[in-house]
């Protein structure tokens, strides 16, 4: 058997230029830091909302602690966490730390309504929780967050 005359074929590789491989790398840079950056503030975000969350607990901790005191006009919510402190510098306002945060209450109470007839009293209870938005220690500023819980209670003849 003869056979005749054998084709060769070569095929060319295709070849990427210095330009395409620049731009490439180019585009690639863009992505990823776009990428990085999403995730920057997507873990911000979530540490505002941990922090947000943290102080409404407290808050309505605070708050229905104090409601089931009976809206005591002396309340000391240092009852519940040992650690927290009275500001010496201010009257009526605490700080408790969750989570590394310092968080700094503020109470008040108002008789809004009262009736001599019967005894009864009812006393408005206010908490405010405000903490500073770098999360350092250090009495908050009045623009920086706050949460505010407000409740009512029934005060009888016993104070309570």
């Amino acid at each position: 058997m003869i056979r005749g005359p054998r084709k060769i074929i070569i095929q060319e590789r295709a070849a990427f230029s210095l330009v395409e491989v620049v731009v490439t790398i180019g585009v690639l840079a863009v992505v990823a830091l776009g990428a990085l950056s999403y995730q920057f503030h997507a873990v911000k975000q979530v540490k505002r909302a941990g922090v947000k969350m943290s102080a409404t607990r407290l808050g309505m901790l605070v708050l229905e602690n104090w409601k089931i005191q009976g809206g005591a006009e002396h309340y000391d919510p240092t009852v519940l966490d040992p650690t927290a402190t009275e500001l010496p510098s201010h009257a009526d306002i605490y700080v408790f730390e969750v989570d590394g945060v310092s968080f700094y209450l503020d109470l008040s109470a108002e008789n809004v309504q009262s009736s001599e007839e019967t005894g009864v009293t009812l006393r408005e209870l206010t908490v405010s929780v405000q903490w500073n938005p770098d999360y350092q220690e250090g009495l908050p500023d009045s623009d920086d967050p706050v949460s505010t819980f407000n409740t009512f209670v029934r005060c009888d003849q016993s104070g309570g």
